[in-house]
């Protein structure tokens, strides 16, 4: 069992029944454990919020098209859930990019004592990284989105009363959102095999 070389580094060396073992003090190992365990918990949290943010600057643009009356002259819905679903996928795309660099990080301040211990780590968390951040938006359209719509805007909860699907089902907004990502994700990824490899 080879023991990674960072790890070593960090680690103190000892002798148990005449055999060389490296040990982390816990009051190093169990914070950076702890760091990494928020760090994850961040992640996700910052995923969720993008969903509420984006949702929320739809439901302003809603309100000042409302307001300024250009249902009248454009059909908005469809650009309005156009404009939703490309914001999502820009930005799921990008976090995508960055996933493999953050579950890098992240593994590390894990202090794992192997090398097969570290790739195990690196795995998980980046398979669960990405799982989210490409799912959770989709799962948010999918089952919360138009959960809320009931409440009165006069409540003060004004992102709820225009967070619907009018005159649309959620399940027509799921598919547009579902192939601008997919279409975008594919002409990203071909542009930076183009760009360089």
């Amino acid at each position: 069992m080879e023991i990674r070389i960072e790890y070593k580094e960090l680690a103190k060396r000892k002798i148990v029944n005449g055999m060389v073992t490296f040990e982390i003090e816990r009051k190093i190992k169990y914070p950076k454990r702890f760091f990494a365990c928020l760090w994850y918990i961040g992640m996700v949290v910052f995923v969720i919020a993008f969903c509420y943010l984006r949702q929320a600057l739809v439901a302003a643009i809603n309100i000042a098209v409302v307001k300024h009356h250009l249902y009248e002259t454009v059909e908005i819905d469809t650009i309005i859930i156009g404009l939703n679903s490309t914001l999502t996928a820009l930005c799921t795309i990008y976090y995508a990019k960055l996933v493999g660099a953050i579950g890098e990080r992240m593994t590390s301040a894990f202090l794992p004592k192997t090398q097969g211990g570290y790739d195990n780590i690196l795995i998980v968390l980046t398979f669960s990284l990405d799982i989210i951040n490409t799912f959770l938006p989709l799962f948010y359209t999918a089952f919360l989105k138009d959960s809320n719509s009931n409440i009165p805007v006069r409540s003060g909860s004004w992102f709820y009363g225009y967070d619907d699907c009018d005159p649309y089902p959620c399940l027509y907004q799921l598919q547009i959102q579902f192939l601008i990502y997919l279409t975008l994700k594919t002409l990203i990824e071909k542009i930076f095999v183009i760009i360089g490899p």
